[in-house]
């Protein structure tokens, strides 16, 4: 499985990928860091990149509204078979600038139907949180590549609705004052 760690500078996506690459081979799986560039590792079960060019590509359209990295990064990141996002609950020096890669990189992830599961926690939660969503991906008689739906969505464990994130931002933005 390719697993792609998504989220802003500081999001803790480079101790999330040890993390998983050394919990699922306790679980007896073959895992691997895959390298900036590299497309893929056939020799091993599970393959992780700590980010994509989809970050990259963000943070150059937020800098100087350059989207000109947006199709190669797309194309990456439909390889992937689960996408995790890390979700803003570490603290950081520069909070305003986490929230506008956070926001964008949903955007972009949303505007190109690429299914993601955000997860939340500190360091062994966090790796909880995210082994519990390779799991749910995984899990024997789960359909989630069954006819018209190629990649899998994650289902919130408070509620069931892998909506939810999107219809409380959707209701927070029509919220906006000025918005008719």
């Amino acid at each position: 499985m390719k697993i792609a760690l998504l989220g802003a500078p500081g999001t803790g996506k480079t101790w999330l990928a040890k993390a998983l690459i050394t919990a699922l081979r306790s679980r007896g799986r073959t895992a691997q860091l895959l390298a900036p560039g590299e497309q893929d590792l056939p020799h091993f079960d599970d393959v992780i990149a700590d980010t994509t060019g989809l970050l990259a590509a963000v943070e150059r359209d937020i800098e100087g509204q350059d989207k000109s990295l947006y199709p190669d990064a797309f194309a990456e990141q439909a390889q992937f078979d689960l996408t995790l996002l890390m979700g803003l609950d570490l603290p950081h020096a520069h909070p305003e600038r986490q929230q506008q890669v956070d926001a964008r990189l949903r955007e972009a992830l949303h505007a190109r139907g690429l299914r993601y599961s955000v997860v939340y926690g500190v360091e062994d939660q966090r790796c909880a949180s995210a082994l519990a969503a390779i799991d749910q991906w995984t899990s024997p008689g789960s359909n989630h590549f069954g006819a018209g739906q190629t990649r899998w969505q994650w289902v919130c464990d408070k509620c069931s609705d892998a909506q939810c994130e999107h219809q409380l931002f959707t209701a927070l933005l029509d919220q906006t004052p000025g918005k008719n």
